[in-house]
């Protein structure tokens, strides 16, 4: 039973309704801000692959209420950038397991498959290189640079930039954030 409206079913005009209905269509998910359910056939913005209603997407654009789950959708920008800068790394990997394989294996690519890995490897390299190269010219840039393109510890390059440990990891945490609100500008971060 529903503590809500009191009742074993309840209709859509509970708030914790998540069934099905003719007006408003199967529930989608709850919106991270407010709670409240949302239906395929309401009015519903996804960010981050996060449905969002109407009216706290908006609030959420114009940086109103910085609530809990907004604290939380910035931290998960600054995952997908992470995670989006991490792949230059992978990819570097791969390529590198590549070469390994055709050099001691005597593999060859036409045997496996009609198009390797390593061209798209290559490509997305070449995309979070130039996506890294065209920041504004600043120390976050060298640390990106330095950390996700050439592989060295925050650390390192804390060292390399002149700056203390502690400084390196704010200035990371600085620079993942300019490069999250550039990845979205350029909608890089919700493909």
């Amino acid at each position: 039973m529903c503590r809500i409206c009191g009742k074993y079913k309840c209709p859509p005009s509970c708030p914790e309704y998540e069934g099905e209905s003719a007006e408003r269509g199967r529930a989608v998910g709850r919106c991270p801000v407010c709670g409240s359910v949302i239906c395929e056939y309401d009015d519903v913005t996804y960010s981050y692959g996060k449905p969002y209603c109407i009216d706290c997407f908006r609030k959420k654009e114009e940086g109103e209420n910085m609530t809990e789950a907004t604290k939380f959708d910035e931290r998960e920008r600054l995952r997908w950038a992470d995670e989006y800068l991490r792949g230059y790394q992978l990819n570097r990997k791969l390529l590198r397991l590549d070469r390994y394989e055709k050099e001691f294996f005597h593999t060859d690519e036409s045997d496996i498959e009609a198009f390797g890995e390593a061209p798209l490897a290559r490509a997305r390299m070449f995309e979070i290189r130039h996506f890294v190269m065209g920041m504004e010219n600043s120390n976050e840039k060298l640390l990106l640079y330095y950390h996700y393109i050439k592989g060295e510890p925050v650390e390192r390059c804390g060292e390399l930039l002149g700056v203390s440990r502690s400084t390196a990891f704010r200035l990371k945490s600085k620079a993942l954030r300019l490069a999250a609100e550039q990845m979205e500008r350029k909608q890089i971060i919700n493909r």
